[in-house]
Parts: structure tokens; C-alpha cells; sequence
């Protein structure tokens, strides 16, 4: 899955960026829209990370992405 991918399957997808980052509000998640800096900006804003801490998790985040077995899958939570 590369980035391009992400952003088409965001409908999806954001659900396991609020598992993996749950202060992300479904505002902020509506806003960011798959967009790679827009993530990366939020998570600086709403964790306080650095920029490196940010590049890394977001990294981490999206190589575990290559292992999802499908962005089709249902979402996890219903009120979004």
C-alpha cells in the first residue's frame, strides 16, 4: 500500500490512525483527510511531539499499513 492509497481509503484507514493515536478527534481526522503533512502537523499540535518523533510514529504507522489485509474492511467504530 503506498501513501496514494491512504488517501483514497482515508473513509477506512482513519479508523486505525484514531486506534493508534486516539487523542485525534473525528474533526481532526475529517480534516487531515489522508493528507501525509496535515497528519504529521496534528499529531505535533495535539501531542506535542517533535518533528522527528512525528516522522518516526507516522513511518511506523504506515509500514504496519502494508500488512493490512484490506482498507474495505468494516469501520471499527459507527459514529464517525
Amino acid at each position: 500500500m503506498d501513501w496514494n492509497q491512504i488517501e483514497q481509503n482515508w473513509d477506512q484507514v482513519k479508523y486505525k490512525a484514531r486506534d493508534q493515536w486516539g487523542k485525534l478527534s473525528s474533526d481532526e481526522l475529517l480534516e487531515i483527510s489522508g493528507d501525509r503533512d496535515q497528519l504529521e502537523k496534528k499529531l505535533m499540535e495535539r501531542y506535542r511531539y517533535s518533528e522527528d518523533t512525528v516522522k518516526k510514529q507516522v513511518d511506523s504507522w504506515y509500514a504496519k499499513a502494508q500488512s493490512w489485509p484490506d482498507t474495505k474492511e468494516p469501520p471499527r467504530w459507527a459514529g464517525y
